[in-house]
């Protein structure tokens, strides 16, 4: 584990390539005339790629870009790569988003306003940067923080346990609406519940309960499952509908009503729109470069309600592509999922994150918000470490899950992978969480040769990670399934199963290691079926209860508890896989008790971020022992500054630490002293770069409990 923070660590901090040729400066106010220096800039991003070469930087000054950026036979070469960054201390997104500018009339609706909008469709819009939805029944309720909550069981609504049958659904609760939803969209996740569908409302009226759908899921529905029910329609089937105006009802939602050209919105602050920046998705894809194009590297770059593709498709990939410290939010949206092949709009459900190429490396990237996949990635030879994906999926399918690596060629099929996935958390799914797999010439999603290692995942619908395998593999196709923490897992599955490893059929995964995994059920078929011939199953441990086994996961404190006896030098050493540990053996899971780096997936920012205890909490016990932070980005040690006093620590001085030593390297984890019952603390964590400079940290705080 040591070494992968080391390797980790190095490639961040490796310095730029010496046949660097030329910095190309990208801004709002540029001329795509001009000299592209930064004195004379460039307007677009297109026209600086169009210039660049193997070697140069494309760097965008601090603005947001509204515009598609295409490249074609457009590459670096090795040691020489194109990057496309941001002024250093600036930021800079690629925006899918355009302004709507529109003539907003109240209606007779409190809060609902209409305008005049000519368009053949609506994607998504965006108020004051927060995303609205199509109007639905019924309603996604609010967080706390004002999201929407796509995960709660509110989101649906439910089928009556009685009635139902292929084509037709029964929802006592519709049938109190009055409504007739003759025409409507369903999206259905109905019979086994692996997938959903979205399918027009055929036959309703006024009062009735039950509505009719066109009976075209696919091969998969109506038939029996390995436990031998046929036909799960009677049992936990649930779905929304859209499509509407009758829908529109609640803050936040819109409904365009294309007969009348007319947009109507329920805002969510009830003021007319025209004194709010509304935004309209444009733009499905805001980078796209083509399978003539590689050595390529995004680093540090915002993506804002948009997605990216390297490469064509599975037969026209791209090469060595590096993605790192970037930011990628609300990068799919698609209420049309699971259509009939003769559907024209069917490609909108692979409209998301995509790297078709070999040798790519996405490392310290966020990304979030999403109702498809969050990163999908294809070929060979690649390393996913140290991402965040959250809030991901959320038509409860599971084909999109938050990462998937998947598919080789034609004619590749059973050659291994060779993926490394590697200290990431995974967490919010509607369907499963990280699907490892590639298309075999039998059609199934089977993979080799991959490495799982020290992940975490939870609160998602279905299992937190899935590895097959080809049939009849040898050694040299084996994959790797160690110190992975899954919990909160299979919400809207009857039959749990935390990690899935296909090991019954033609004999998938019998040279594979599952080891040191934190899971409560690991299977080796769908609907709970054990595991069959592997090579190595061992120091797992299924009694993992997270409530009791870590030491606060709402806290993203991971750490096996004090007292897990079970976990705690429990785990078993893994060739080539496990680094340095704490005591007489690893520890079960992806985190190891005692150990002076503590990893915090994610983005890595200018300074450091992202503090446990989290800033502001109360009722913190006073025998908590730890503080840990995200480091900042490329910084060589941090600087802790820790006291009751707010004054002490917003003035000591950078260089001198108050209370605490420097922490150098990765080290990120600052032991408490004692602390006092219902005391309020102040801590401060400063960067220092590899030239000596300090970047002051952020001002946090936390009281602890009064209770003793």
């Amino acid at each position: 584990m040591q070494l992968c923070r080391l390797l980790f660590a190095a490639f961040l901090l490796a310095p730029l390539p010496a046949l660097i040729a030329a910095d190309i400066f990208v801004a709002k106010d540029g001329n795509d005339k001009a000299a592209g220096t930064l004195a004379a800039p460039f307007r677009t991003i297109q026209r600086a790629f169009d210039r660049a070469g193997p070697g140069d930087k494309v760097v965008l000054r601090d603005v947001v870009y509204r515009e598609a950026v295409s490249l074609r036979n457009k590459s670096g070469k090795a040691g020489a790569p194109i990057i496309l960054t941001a002024h250093p201390g600036e930021q800079a997104t690629l925006s899918g988003l355009d302004v709507l500018k529109l003539e907003w009339k109240a209606t007779a609706q409190p809060g609902i306003y209409s305008a005049l909008f000519d368009t053949k469709s609506i994607a998504q819009l965006f108020y004051n940067g927060k995303p609205m939805l199509e109007a639905r029944w019924p309603n996604v309720p609010k967080e706390t923080n004002g999201d929407w909550d796509f995960f709660s069981p509110a989101v649906w609504a439910s089928a009556d346990s009685a009635g139902n049958s292929y084509g037709t659904l029964v929802c006592g609760d519709l049938g109190k609406t009055g409504w007739d939803v003759t025409g409507a969209q369903a999206l259905l996740n109905v019979d086994h519940q692996f997938f959903s569908w979205t399918r027009q409302v055929r036959s309703h009226s006024a009062g009735s309960s039950a509505f009719t759908y066109d009976q075209d899921l696919g091969k998969s529905v109506n038939k029996p499952d390995e436990t031998g029910v046929h036909g799960k329609w009677n049992q936990q089937n649930k779905f929304y509908l859209f499509g509407q105006k009758q829908f529109l009802d609640a803050p936040g939602e819109w409904y365009y009503d294309a007969a009348a050209k007319r947009l109507h919105v329920c805002t969510p602050d009830g003021k007319n729109p025209a004194a709010a920046v509304l935004e309209i998705k444009t733009r499905e894809w805001g980078f796209l470069a083509d399978e003539a194009s590689s050595y390529l590297t995004i680093d540090g770059i915002g993506f804002f309600a948009t997605a990216f593709r390297f490469g064509r498709d599975a037969d026209h990939k791209s090469a060595h592509i590096i993605f790192r410290n970037n930011t990628v939010l609300y990068s799919s949206w698609n209420e049309y999922v699971g259509l009939p092949t003769s559907w024209p709009g069917l490609r909108a459900e692979a409209v998301y994150p995509t790297i078709e190429a070999d040798s790519a490396r996405v490392v310290n990237n966020k990304f979030a918000f999403g109702a498809l996949t969050g990163l999908y990635v294809n070929g060979f030879d690649h390393l996913i470490e140290n991402n965040l994906f959250h809030s991901f999926c959320y038509s409860s399918s599971l084909m999109f899950p938050p990462l998937q690596v998947s598919r080789a060629s034609p004619g590749m099929e059973g050659k291994a992978g060779r993926a490394i996935i590697r200290h990431n958390t995974l967490s919010r799914s509607g369907g499963i969480q990280v699907q490892v797999a590639q298309v075999a010439n039998d059609g199934d999603d089977n993979t080799c040769g991959l490495t799982v290692d020290h992940n975490v995942t939870w609160d998602l619908g279905a299992a937190g990670i899935e590895i097959k395998n080809v049939d009849n593999p040898t050694p040299e196709q084996a994959n790797r399934c160690v110190n992975n923490t899954v919990f909160n897992h299979s919400a809207y599955n009857p039959i749990k199963s935390a990690i899935l490893i296909p090991s019954i059929r033609n004999d998938w995964n019998r040279h594979s290691t599952v080891a040191n995994n934190l899971a409560d059920s690991i299977t080796g078929w769908w609907f709970g079926r054990p595991l069959g011939k592997i090579k190595q199953v061992s120091n797992n441990e299924p009694a993992f209860n997270p409530a009791a086994d870590l030491v606060n996961p709402a806290w993203f404190d991971f750490r096996p508890a004090a007292g897990a006896a079970a976990i705690i030098d429990r785990g078993v050493v893994i060739e080539a896989v496990t680094g340095r540990f704490v005591g007489q053996a690893p520890d079960i899971g992806a985190y190891e008790r005692g150990d002076s780096v503590y990893w915090i997936p994610g983005r890595r920012e200018t300074k450091a971020s992202f503090p446990i205890v989290p800033d502001g909490t109360q009722e913190v016990p006073i025998d908590r022992d730890l503080l840990m932070w995200r480091p900042a980005y490329q910084a060589v040690a941090h600087q802790v500054h820790f006291d009751p006093s707010h004054d002490v620590v917003t003035n000591a001085d950078q260089r001198k630490p108050h209370r605490q030593g420097k922490f150098k390297g990765e080290a990120n984890v600052f032991p408490l002293p004692q602390l006092a019952a219902g005391q309020k603390y102040w801590w401060r964590v400063d960067a220092v770069m590899p030239d000596g400079s300090i970047v002051r940290g952020e001002l946090w705080s936390f009281t602890t409990s009064l209770r003793r």
